[in-house]
């Protein structure tokens, strides 16, 4: 009996490639293939071909539902005696929208050009998808410039330091400045640095406006960052008409994590440390202290960056920390 000269998965393949080449031949009514002329084209012998005829009259649909071909008890030809309906290369594609967005944005990143054969996987019958170009150039962003890197490690400086960012910011996306594209002041509280398709950018709460607000940091310019005072903080989170901010209580059990943020108006209640130690000398007597709490997301971020180190027996303030997690939760599935 004959060999293929390939073995395993490689064989395999190979017959399958071969086996599709004879169906797309006979997808129309009346096609007609020769044995002995596949034979030839496709390099095989007598028993090669006649075997891989039996394997083609042999193939069905699924579900036992045979293909439309006909031969002679001899198998020197196989013919269609109805149409392909429908054909197997007008079936469901095989790619769907995100795996052929996630191809294009590959195919870009690489710069493959776009007369490339590769390009035809983005095309029926892989995929019947399009896929915008616009899409694809948000998703495929450039590398990110110098000025760029040196704004966002003044973000960064910021947030880490708690003070306070000054900057000019372009109300459009183009590069060019006149009266059309003016660029304003801001001032604002950095809380976080994000980043996804459209760029990255800077979440804040603007303390002119009185109102979280997202900045894209490639419209930012002129950056500087200035200490940021607790009385300035103080009236700027809270109406006018309220005279008193609540206090909340922390419990702190390593001493490092006082000093780790600018905790705003910090009291502490009992410190149970030696001044030589950072850890409390007894740690089910952790370090008690009292903040203000504005009713935002300062503090929750701050509490849940801490990573159990600090924690609170405010009912309200619980509350806010496991609604911040969900959103940051949610936001992570979502990327």
């Amino acid at each position: 009996m004959p060999t293929n000269s390939n073995s395993g998965r490689d064989g395999q393949i190979s017959v399958a490639r071969k086996l599709l080449v004879l169906i797309e031949a006979l997808s129309v009514e009346g096609a007609y293939i020769d044995k002995k002329e596949v034979a030839r084209r496709l390099g095989l012998s007598d028993t090669e071909a006649h075997l891989l005829f039996y394997l083609l009259l042999s193939t069905d649909r699924g579900e036992y539902q045979p293909l439309p071909f006909v031969s002679d008890d001899s198998l020197s030809y196989i013919a269609a005696h109805t149409p392909l309906k429908p054909s197997l290369f007008d079936r469901r594609p095989a790619l769907t929208y995100s795996e052929t967005l996630s191809l294009a944005v590959v195919f870009r990143a690489l710069k493959i050009s776009a007369d490339s054969p590769l390009q035809k996987l983005l095309s029926p019958p892989v995929s019947s998808h399009v896929v915008s170009e616009k899409l694809i150039d948000r998703v495929v962003q450039p590398e990110v410039s110098d000025t760029e890197q040196t704004r966002l490690f003044i973000c960064v400086k910021a947030i880490a330091a708690q003070q306070k960012l000054l900057f000019s910011y372009q109300h459009t996306n183009s590069p060019y400045k006149n009266k059309e594209h003016p660029s304003d002041k801001r001032s604002v509280l950095p809380l976080e640095v994000i980043q996804d398709v459209s760029g990255w950018k800077l979440e804040a709460f603007d303390l002119k406006k009185h109102s979280a607000r997202t900045f894209f940091i490639y419209r930012m310019e002129n950056l500087k960052t200035i200490s940021l005072d607790f009385e300035e903080l103080k009236q700027t989170y809270l109406p006018t008409e309220t005279a008193d901010v609540p206090r909340v209580t922390l419990f702190f059990d390593d001493k490092k994590y006082l000093s780790l943020f600018g905790w705003h108006d910090l009291q502490i209640v009992q410190d149970n440390t030696d001044d030589a130690l950072s850890k409390p000398i007894d740690p089910s007597k952790p370090i008690v202290a009292s903040v203000p709490f504005f009713k935002n997301e300062w503090l929750p971020r701050h509490i849940l960056a801490c990573h159990g180190h600090v924690w609170t027996d405010d009912p309200a303030l619980i509350n806010a920390i496991q609604n911040l997690a969900q959103k940051l939760l949610r936001e992570s599935d979502d990327h």
